[in-house]
């Protein structure tokens, strides 16, 4: 292709421009400012604050807790019912192999907790509130063993 000077001029003063501008935050900006939609910016801009607008609509709390016998040995594979008092609804979960229970999500109110373990004695709390993102660890007793009676 022929160029002229004027051409050839003109392209260099460009390139120096486009580098110029790349040199610091301030020139980055209007730099993208200048190039971009505006919309585009916009919704660039809204990408940043997505996490926070979904940390605040998470207003449930959580339960938790461990479940041992007396020797404080954790007991896995235990049943563990969280019942809410004011709708009646009952979840139950399990413990895992280090006695541990979790539930998450769970609704704002009052609660009872019931724990049934096979061989040993049943394990009621009653009255556990549970406040928006409130985290709740219910402290239970260690299970004691159901003696069996030998027959006569």
């Amino acid at each position: 292709m022929n160029f002229t000077a004027a051409t050839k001029t003109y392209t260099l003063i460009r390139i120096s421009v486009n580098i110029r501008t790349f040199t610091s935050v301030g020139y980055v900006m209007t730099f993208l400012k200048s190039r971009m939609r505006p919309s585009i910016l916009s919704v660039l801009v809204g990408l940043l604050f997505i996490p926070v607008l979904n940390r605040a609509q998470d207003y449930r709390g959580k339960v938790q807790g461990s479940i041992t016998d007396p020797s404080h040995a954790a007991i896995a594979d235990v049943g563990v019912t969280l019942k809410n008092l004011g709708t009646g609804v009952a979840v139950t979960r399990k413990t895992n192999a280090e006695g541990r229970y979790i539930f998450d999500f769970v609704e704002s109110g009052v609660y009872m907790i019931l724990i049934e373990a096979t061989g040993f004695k049943k394990y009621e709390q009653q009255n556990i509130k549970v406040e928006n993102r409130g985290d709740v660890t219910v402290r239970a007793q260690s299970l004691q063993h159901r003696h069996s009676r030998p027959d006569h």
